[in-house]
């Protein structure tokens, strides 16, 4: 993760992507590596709770894995409440290979202030 911090006895993980070039809700999800949110359940577990952000144009969002989330994963994409899925995807713009990724859905992201 690019951060870790205690306050008051809790440990949280903290994760930045920048999306600097689009809005937020510019297309129906925010991704990030599937990897990210597997070691996230690992550390949700240990009573490490790990927050996502996303530098949009439009703002710093987030989101955060919990207890209430960490199973809502599934591996198609649905309009079922569930706050992510997990698919093939890859940053063409920069080269990379397809993999599973984890997409969050924009209706879950809160803007950061």
């Amino acid at each position: 993760f690019d951060a870790t911090s205690i306050e008051n006895g809790q440990k949280f993980n903290f994760e930045l992507k920048t999306r600097e070039n689009i809005n937020h809700d510019t297309y129906p999800a925010l991704y990030m590596g599937l990897n990210k949110i597997i070691t996230a359940k690992n550390q949700l577990k240990n009573g490490v709770r790990t927050i996502f952000f996303w530098d949009c144009a439009d703002g710093l969002y987030c989101w955060e894995l919990t207890e209430n989330n960490k199973d809502d994963g599934h591996l198609f994409s649905s309009d079922d409440g569930k706050e992510y899925y997990i698919a093939l995807g890859a940053n063409q713009k920069i080269g990379q290979e397809s993999a599973n990724v984890c997409y969050i859905w924009k209706e879950f992201l809160q803007k950061y202030n």
